[in-house]
């Protein structure tokens, strides 16, 4: 009970400290609701309160504020999660808006990113992963998985990616046969899975029954450079550290098999949900479907049943899809399935328009891609 009035103290002064400061105001409860959230803007001229009523039904929080803020060009909002007590429930949210804040918050500095997702993906990579590690640690796993990453390895996975979305094409055909509704999430999060399955590990077995077979089937031939699965781009870096090893050290290990499991369970469902938002714009804009079309008719041949050979023969021809490829970009613009979150820190201030300083002490510091990316003054056709 002490520690939760002493941490309630620390965020109502905080909060004070900023009204006083004209960065954020206490909501009203002239309003006639009391907000489980409230979003508190400051503009370029002066503060202004944008209240988001959530209640108690989930919402895509990024569009709610979106709307809250649609009347101003805020360069950043304050967000308070309270009970319906009106009581601070957890730490205060500082809602990045404008772009070059966004690269003093991921670029410029560096500050440690949020406690919650280094909390949240501990039981499954014990916080040895590329989204939680920091500083150097991190520049060395990036090093090491960066040839992962290259278009020309993207490439090379095409054949075998072509075998699950035939299941998924087929699974898509049969329910548009029928007529029946279906849910596109469980069919897109099982195609990416087996996807980043596939193309993380190549057995079944414990992961670290993986790691220590595949290095005694190397250990002493040299792994070819084209070999770039998670599993040969991880032990290729340990070889060439420690030439003279008889077996893997079990720090490398444990850091192996997070980046592993990160891979296959941590991005599916990101992956996932562009996909089915892509899906959804498509059906939305019919022109822009028809254009795509077209496309794949211009680039794959007319004959549809083709196509699956073509693309295996020759991946690379999916680059002369200028069109559909930036359809997927301005899709991924539209509904940014991830965002930057940072642990705020006293020695850290946000510095906006006309030098306006946006302290960031005692908050959770969160980059919203989707406001910033639906905002008309940063995207003029938004």
């Amino acid at each position: 009970m002490t520690i939760f009035v002493m941490k309630l103290y620390q965020v109502r002064s905080f909060i004070r400290g900023l009204q006083k400061q004209g960065l954020a105001r206490s909501h009203s409860p002239s309003d006639g609701q009391r907000p489980i959230m409230s979003i508190k803007t400051s503009t370029n001229q002066s503060p202004s309160l944008c209240p988001l009523i959530i209640g108690y039904s989930d919402t895509y929080l990024p569009v709610q504020v979106s709307l809250a803020v649609s009347l101003h060009t805020p360069m950043a909002s304050m967000l308070e999660t309270k009970s319906d007590k009106d009581i601070p429930i957890a730490a205060p949210i500082l809602v990045v808006l404008k772009p070059d804040m966004m690269y003093q918050l991921t670029q410029a500095n560096q500050i440690p990113k949020d406690k919650g997702i280094r909390a949240f993906l501990k039981p499954l990579t014990g916080e040895s992963d590329l989204v939680t590690l920091e500083g150097n640690t991190w520049k060395h796993w990036r090093a090491i998985f960066n040839p992962g990453f290259s278009a020309g390895h993207g490439s090379s996975l095409v054949p075998s990616m072509i075998e699950e979305i035939k299941i998924f094409k087929d699974l898509l055909r049969k329910h548009a046969e029928s007529g029946k509704m279906m849910f596109l999430e469980d069919a897109s999060l099982s195609l990416t899975i087996d996807i980043i399955g596939k193309n993380s590990y190549r057995m079944n077995r414990y992961l670290s029954q993986e790691l220590d077979k595949c290095y005694r089937s190397i250990k002493g031939t040299e792994i070819r450079k084209k070999d770039k699965l998670i599993v040969d781009l991880a032990l290729r870096a340990y070889l060439a550290e420690n030439p003279s090893a008889t077996g893997i050290d079990k720090s490398f290990q444990n850091f192996a098999m997070a980046q592993i499991k990160l891979f296959i369970f941590a991005g599916h469902a990101t992956t996932s949900a562009g996909a089915i938002f892509t899906y959804h714009l498509f059906s939305q804009h019919p022109n822009v479907l028809a254009k795509v079309r077209d496309e794949h008719t211009e680039v794959l041949g007319a004959n549809i049943a083709d196509a699956e050979s073509v693309i295996t023969s020759k991946p690379q021809i999916l680059n002369q899809l200028t069109y559909t490829i930036a359809a997927m970009k301005e899709s991924l613009r539209i509904y940014p399935t991830v965002a930057a979150l940072r642990d705020g820190q006293s020695y850290f201030s946000l510095i906006g328009d006309n030098g306006l300083r946006f302290p960031t002490e005692r908050t959770i510091v969160w980059g919203d891609h989707y406001t910033t990316h639906h905002n008309p003054a940063h995207w003029a056709r938004a």
